[in-house]
């Protein structure tokens, strides 16, 4: 994310690239600030870092 904001990327590019969805899109006509593109990425991460790191469903490894 670095990289992209030295480069001159906006918050916006940085969150569609990440595939985070317009957290201004319920809101016909409004604007998104940076903080809240911040959030919304932060958020769409998370998430993702949970969906990969969650067991999969059914049971679990026994032990000897």
């Amino acid at each position: 994310m670095a990289a992209a904001l030295v480069q001159g990327a906006s918050w916006a590019l940085i969150g569609a690239r990440l595939g985070v969805p317009d957290p201004c899109a319920a809101r016909s006509g409004c604007t998104c600030s940076d903080l809240q593109w911040q959030d919304a990425i932060v958020d769409h991460e998370n998430a993702r870092a949970h969906r990969i790191h969650d067991p999969l469903p059914g049971p679990g490894p026994t032990a000897p």
